[in-house]
């Protein structure tokens, strides 16, 4: 499922169907306690810095970064 967002984020052509077209923001800067979230920094936190989602597992934690058009349009 991770593989899945992560093609409809990043890939240029159309996401397929199944695809989620909503990611829930974080409720934390850094992502902790979910396991996929997005963190729009124009308007979230202090409204500056870098949007991204957070991809977190056992053990390991990644930081996808996204611009905020694309975080906005995956978390509202």
């Amino acid at each position: 499922m991770l593989a899945l967002i992560l093609t409809a984020v990043l890939s240029a052509t159309p996401a397929p169907s199944h695809t989620p077209t909503h990611i829930n923001p974080c409720k934390y800067e850094d992502g902790s306690g979910q396991t996929v979230c997005i963190w729009d920094a124009k308007h979230m936190g202090n409204g500056v810095g870098d949007s991204g989602m957070i991809i977190n597992s056992p053990g390991w934690s990644r930081w996808v970064p996204l611009s905020h058009k694309q975080a906005h349009r995956l978390s509202h």
